[in-house]
């Protein structure tokens, strides 16, 4: 019986490699993907959770980011882990803007809330304030993601988030991770 000697090499990331045959298992492209942003402001009430009207995308590789009714909806077949951020500028021409808390809701409910109130009760009041939160969910097909905010005033009136669509203040995307 002939016994053969392999030698272990370690790879040069340096070198560069030509391949004949098929490579698998390598890379990935992180979809469905998409961008959303709000192209026209929005009324905001004093102290209410209200769904962001994300209304023109930028780009939805799966089509799965509703513009109409303001979601991310997971494709058939293209359940696993996803990850997800929003901003938001609220803006309010009193000057009694106090505090922002965006939230974002799967299926119906809320799984985060960022808290950046200022000074709730205090004397700093501000113009315009933006804010943003991240996330990474576990999701199931069907299942939907959508964006809210509460906002604070000092005068419990109402307040705007502003939507200039060539500044992309107000913006949600996300992707599936590549596991």
């Amino acid at each position: 019986m002939a016994i053969t000697k392999i030698q272990s090499e370690s790879l040069n990331l340096a070198d560069t490699y030509a391949f004949t045959g098929t490579v698998t298992g390598a890379g990935g492209s992180n979809t469905p993907n998409f961008f959303a942003f709000a192209n026209a402001d929005q009324t905001i009430n004093h102290n209410t959770d209200t769904k962001i009207a994300y209304n023109t995308e930028s780009y939805d590789s799966a089509s799965a980011y509703d513009t109409s009714n303001y979601k991310f909806v997971v494709p058939s077949g293209q359940g696993g882990k996803y990850n997800f951020t929003a901003q938001i500028l609220l803006y309010d021409a009193n000057g009694n803007l106090l505090g922002i808390r965006p939230k974002i809701f799967k299926n119906g409910s809320m799984v985060s809330e960022a808290l950046w109130d200022k000074e709730v009760g205090g004397t700093k009041r501000f113009y315009n304030y933006s804010s943003n939160i991240n996330i990474t969910l576990n999701l199931s097909a069907s299942d939907y993601i959508e964006v809210y905010v509460r906002g604070y005033t000092n005068d419990s009136g109402s307040f705007i988030m502003d939507g200039h669509a060539s500044e992309f203040y107000t913006y949600f995307t996300g992707y599936k991770i590549i596991e």
